[in-house]
């Protein structure tokens, strides 16, 4: 059951993580996220090298579609994930532009918060993603 979790919301695991291990052993302390953008972002380097290695980046993004349950501008997140990473031509700045969706003044941890649009998605389509 934890594994559907982690794979339907994978914040969850950070909560888990951040309610188990908040308290760091002395030494310098590890750098921890501060959102869910902020994960998405450090992962970012790992995806740029295995694009490089000839890895499509669809096989990365389809398990970080659930990084934004619940949260403002994921169903724009997912949309937009879904529609541009199976590309063969989808690089780094699919995700980039993904993360658009998400609310970007609190890092998307808003449930009632609106969603971003990127500028490219033409107006007939922008219904299509508003959540």
């Amino acid at each position: 059951m934890i594994g559907r979790v982690a794979y339907q919301n994978p914040w969850k695991l950070w909560q888990i993580d951040n309610h188990f291990f908040s308290h760091a052993p002395p030494g310098p302390a590890p750098q921890r996220p501060e959102s869910r953008a902020d994960v998405v972002r450090a992962y970012l380097p790992y995806i740029e090298r295995q694009l490089s290695d000839g890895v499509y980046l669809r096989h990365m993004t389809r398990h970080m579609l659930g990084v934004f349950h619940g949260e403002g501008g994921a169903k724009g997140w997912r949309r937009y994930l879904s529609e541009h990473g199976p590309k063969k031509s989808a690089g780094i700045e699919v995700i980039e532009k993904a993360l658009e969706f998400v609310d970007s003044q609190d890092g998307g941890h808003s449930p009632n918060s609106g969603s971003a649009v990127p500028a490219d998605i033409p107006e007939n389509k922008r219904r299509l993603v508003h959540v």
